[in-house]
């Protein structure tokens, strides 16, 4: 059966070229459409120029502040946002979640439960 959720566009934003490489392989293996930003300002520019219907978005990059990018990306374009990130912490999921996330996953993470999130 066909998944109707791998028609979803993904945006995938983080500065760690190796988590770009895996989580992009693997996207292609599933089937799911993407496109990648390794800064604040580049995903605020693919967000300008491309339909996205999720983005999957690291805290720290080297030119901003993720969550602040999260409320960005909720109040202006209205896209669901997973924060993928170091910071794993309670305190600093419960922060991702407040600043308007969908849902938190902490690096290191296992690749299938990341589909079952983007799912």
């Amino acid at each position: 059966m066909n998944d109707p959720s791998q028609n979803a566009k993904l945006l995938i934003v983080d500065d760690e070229k190796s988590i770009l490489d895996y989580v992009g392989l693997g996207l292609k293996y599933e089937g799911f459409p993407f496109s990648t930003a390794a800064s604040c300002a580049e995903a605020r520019k693919r967000l300008g120029e491309e339909e996205v219907d999720l983005v999957v978005l690291d805290r720290m990059l080297p030119d901003g502040d993720g969550l602040s990018l999260c409320q960005w990306i909720k109040e202006s374009k209205g896209i669901p946002v997973l924060l993928l990130s170091a910071l794993g912490e309670v305190e600093d999921r419960v922060e991702g979640l407040n600043s308007g996330a969908d849902d938190y996953l902490p690096k290191p993470f296992q690749f299938v439960e990341l589909v079952a999130r983007i799912r």
